[in-house]
C-alpha cells in the first residue's frame, strides 16, 4: 500500500501544529476493547459513529478554542476487530452553518502531513485537526457537522453526521441519529 504507514499497536500521523493547536496521534496504552470507548461509557453516545470495525468519537475543542473562521476537532479512533483498518482523516467532511447558510470547512494541512494510515487490530488512536472555512461567507459558527462516512476507504456504509450547536461559548452535541 503506497502512502500508508503501519505501526503495531498504534496509528501514526505526522504532527501538525497550527494556531497553537498541537496534535500527536497516540496509540500507547490500553488495547481498545471491542464495542466501547471505556472511558466514555458506551459506544452509542451521540458523538460516536461506527464504520464496520471502527468506532469514531469526535468533539470540537473546548470553550474559547472554537473560532469564527476555523475550528479544531478532536478525533478518537478505536478498532473493535483484530484485523488492521486503513483510515484517511483527509476524507472526513466538515461543514458549518450560520444565518447565511452552509459553509464547507477545509482541513488546514499546509505541509500535507495528514496521510492515510493503518490502525492495528484492537488499536486506539487520537488526533486533533484544524479546519478553516472555505471562502469568507461564515460570519459566526452556529452549527458544526462532521461526516465520517468516507473515513475508511471502500466503506459503503453511510452514517449520520455528528452535529454540534453553539451554546454560548461552547459547542454542544445535537442528539439525534
Amino acid at each position: 500500500m503506497h502512502g500508508v504507514v503501519v505501526v503495531r499497536g498504534s496509528l501514526l500521523f505526522s504532527v501538525i501544529a497550527i494556531i497553537a493547536i498541537g496534535s500527536s496521534l497516540t496509540g500507547c496504552g490500553p488495547v481498545y476493547e471491542a464495542g466501547s470507548f471505556d472511558h466514555y461509557g458506551r459506544v452509542d453516545e451521540p458523538r460516536v459513529r461506527a464504520l464496520g470495525c471502527l468506532d469514531v468519537r469526535m468533539q470540537p475543542r473546548g470553550e474559547g478554542e472554537v473560532g469564527r473562521a476555523w475550528v479544531a476537532i478532536d478525533y478518537e479512533l478505536g478498532n473493535r476487530c483484530r484485523s488492521p483498518i486503513e483510515v484517511n482523516l483527509r476524507d472526513v467532511w466538515v461543514y458549518a452553518e450560520d444565518a447565511g447558510g452552509m459553509t464547507p470547512m477545509e482541513l488546514h494541512d499546509p505541509r500535507a502531513e495528514v496521510v492515510p494510515a493503518v490502525l492495528d487490530g484492537e488499536g486506539y488512536a487520537s488526533e486533533a485537526l484544524a479546519y478553516v472555512a472555505v471562502g469568507d461567507g461564515l460570519r459566526e459558527l452556529g452549527r458544526l457537522c462532521v461526516d465520517v462516512s468516507r473515513l475508511v476507504p471502500d466503506n459503503e456504509q453511510q452514517v449520520a453526521p455528528v452535529c454540534f450547536r453553539r451554546d454560548g461559548d461552547a459547542m454542544r452535541v445535537e442528539v439525534y441519529r
